[in-house]
């Protein structure tokens, strides 16, 4: 089957590119809330925007569920990258998720297996 790798780190994901070029990687991404992240607005502010997308080869983007709205994250998927998202618990969630990400991590919840 096949594989991704992610990190919300960029550094971890352009060190995989070069480890394992043929992987597919991803950022995982979110609205870096600082009540989340013990770290600077200012830091958090150029995070939102996903700066490391295009430098890190990404092919695609695992942003948290709750954020998957944010004009980056859609405007990403305008131009075709796929949009992956964190983490459903819910038949409610995923109906959610669905309308605005290409693809759903699941957590506590058995999903049920499209045809």
């Amino acid at each position: 089957r096949p594989v991704a790798l992610m990190s919300f780190n960029p550094h971890s994901v352009r060190a995989l590119a070069e480890l394992m070029p043929n992987r597919a990687r991803g950022l995982t991404t979110c609205a870096f809330q600082s009540a989340d992240w013990p770290v600077s607005e200012v830091h958090l502010a150029a995070r939102r925007e996903i700066p490391d997308f295009e430098a890190t080869g990404t092919a695609f983007i695992n942003n948290r569920a709750k954020d998957l709205t944010r004009h980056r994250v859609q405007n990403l998927r305008f131009v075709g990258v796929p949009i992956f998202c964190w983490t459903i618990r819910t038949p409610e969630e995923e109906a959610e998720a669905r309308v605005y990400a290409d693809n759903i991590t699941f957590e506590n919840y058995p999903a049920p297996i499209a045809p």
